[in-house]
């Protein structure tokens, strides 16, 4: 596992985070939040009281489906940095003279 190395682990710091940790806990936020989400879809359409409750959880819903997202486009930028095995999906600095793929 790579650590984060922006932090460095010394007396009193915190200790690094790994990144695959940070991604999950993203990616469970994710699907806290579809889950959340597709409850607020039912509630917006299953209450009939109609005006504020109605509009409440339309507005609700939009929210959450745009934290949604954004964390599944935020796990999968982290989830890229992640070298697994030598594989990097960065390019590396290449030395003088050399091209790049």
């Amino acid at each position: 596992m790579n650590t984060n190395p922006s932090q460095p682990a010394a007396a009193g710091q915190p200790v690094p985070r790994f990144l695959e940790a940070t991604t999950i806990a993203k990616l469970v936020g994710f699907a806290v939040t579809g889950m959340l989400c597709i409850f607020t879809a039912i509630m917006t359409t299953v209450v009939e009281s109609g005006g504020f409750w109605q509009y409440f959880w339309l507005g609700v819903c939009i929210f959450l489906f745009v934290c949604t997202v954004s964390l599944v486009i935020w796990a999968t930028k982290d989830g890229l940095r992640i070298d697994h095995a030598g594989l990097s999906f960065e390019h590396k600095e290449t030395g003088p003279g050399e091209d790049r793929p």
